[in-house]
């Protein structure tokens, strides 16, 4: 089985985060989305991927490379336009040659491949859609029937949402229009349902986020952490129909396999390499702080707090159940709470209101207030060397005093 993992980012969400990042590369838990899905194909025991790129596709193969500290070989296949995941496939055409998993990358699945595998050849059929029950009703819903057919049409049951993920038999990709936008969901789906092509569906029971919306994003940094805290791993997360596998405390599915960089200290928080945290901070778990970070006085931080690397936390701030993109300062008292905060755009997690900050002493790009840090300390030394060197015949005075008073 081969692998097609698309890193296209074209699909519009998450704005304004995605205008100058492609959403597969957006952190959860300080690691690109992209990272995780590779190494799940790698887990699943897939040895090579083809990776599709289009918006930033230079920032996506930097992050990639080829793929050796995953174990798997990778190749790219470039488009000069956007697609969809249908034209995805029907570009990548030459290097498919036998049943492909065609994976988002820019949506956080945890996914057990082997039995919707053994269930697609078992039917015999070109397309299996992989489905879960989502926690709220679809936008788009779908229905499995008995049998294993996926239905646009309401049957009994509940509706269901398609994860992005397919598997996929060569043949169907001579159902694609070449060089034309195309969605398997949009577009060859119902074309393929108006002809009495049969497509089927495999439901999932893992950890399924899509990553849509800001309230989604917030909420896979606290499974994840949740995940990692609560030390799930082991046994399968998708099965032919059971519940899920593993749960969180607060309810909702975790993941599998939650690995977080960095070195663990007690149990659910993780801090990053080079950090400078000063011993008055309080930490609430889970916590996850990034390499390079300054965490200043009296800063509380948690629970549900995620440091990207290269911020700086100043004194007194809090953060609470938020998310801290990589290189941004959060100024002295502020407290961000319930929000997810790049440089200085401020943004809800529950309404997506979106703030920019004008005043950069409270939000903005870590690397201009690093540096006045620094100047300041180094202002500061230089105006006390030439009092203290003013002040040193005054205290040996005085402490020849004290000498001879004893």
């Amino acid at each position: 089985m081969q692998a097609l993992l698309l890193a296209t980012g074209e699909t519009p969400k998450l704005h304004p985060l995605t205008a100058d990042t492609p959403a597969p590369l957006l952190p959860v838990a300080n690691r690109p989305v992209l990272g995780h899905a590779v190494e799940l194909l790698a887990r699943q025991g897939f040895k090579s991927c083809v990776v599709s790129l289009h918006h930033h596709a230079g920032q996506v193969e930097a992050f990639l490379q080829d793929g050796a500290r995953w174990g798997l070989r990778l190749d790219y296949a470039l488009q000069r336009a956007p697609l969809g995941d249908a034209g995805a496939l029907k570009w990548a055409a030459p290097q498919l040659a036998e049943t492909t998993l065609l994976l988002p990358g820019d949506a956080l699945l945890d996914l057990d491949v082997a039995p919707a595998a053994q269930f697609h050849r078992a039917h015999g059929g070109l397309l299996t859609a992989l489905v879960y029950a989502p926690p709220a009703p679809p936008a788009h819903p779908v229905w499995l029937a008995p049998d294993g057919r996926l239905s646009l049409t309401p049957l009994a049951g509940p509706p269901l949402a398609l994860t992005g993920a397919y598997l996929v038999e060569p043949a169907l990709l001579d159902a694609i229009p070449p060089h034309a936008p195309c969605g398997l969901a949009a577009d060859l789906i119902p074309r393929l349902l108006e002809t009495v092509t049969t497509v089927h569906a495999y439901q999932v029971h893992g950890y399924v986020n899509p990553l849509a919306t800001f309230a989604e994003y917030h909420a896979a940094q606290a499974a994840y952490l949740d995940s990692a805290a609560a030390g799930t791993g082991g046994g399968p997360a998708a099965t032919g129909g059971g519940p899920a596998i593993h749960t969180l405390p607060a309810g909702g599915s975790a993941l599998r396999h939650p690995t977080l960089d960095g070195r663990r200290m007690g149990s659910s928080v993780w801090v990053g390499k080079q950090n400078v945290i000063h011993p008055s901070v309080r930490i609430r778990p889970p916590v996850c702080i990034g390499d390079n970070c300054r965490i200043g006085r009296d800063v509380e931080l948690g629970p549900h707090a995620v440091v990207g690397s290269h911020s700086v936390i100043a004194d007194e701030a809090t953060v609470h159940a938020s998310t801290i993109l990589p290189g941004t300062y959060v100024g002295r008292l502020v407290d961000v709470n319930g929000r997810i905060v790049h440089h200085n755009t401020l943004i809800d997690a529950a309404t997506a209101d979106s703030t920019v900050v004008a005043d950069a002493f409270l939000l903005g790009p870590a690397s201009a207030q690093a540096a006045g840090i620094d100047l300041g300390r180094v202002v500061d030394a230089a105006a006390a060397a030439p009092l203290l060197a003013a002040l040193a015949p005054l205290l040996l005075l005085a402490g020849l005093a004290a000498l001879l008073a004893n």
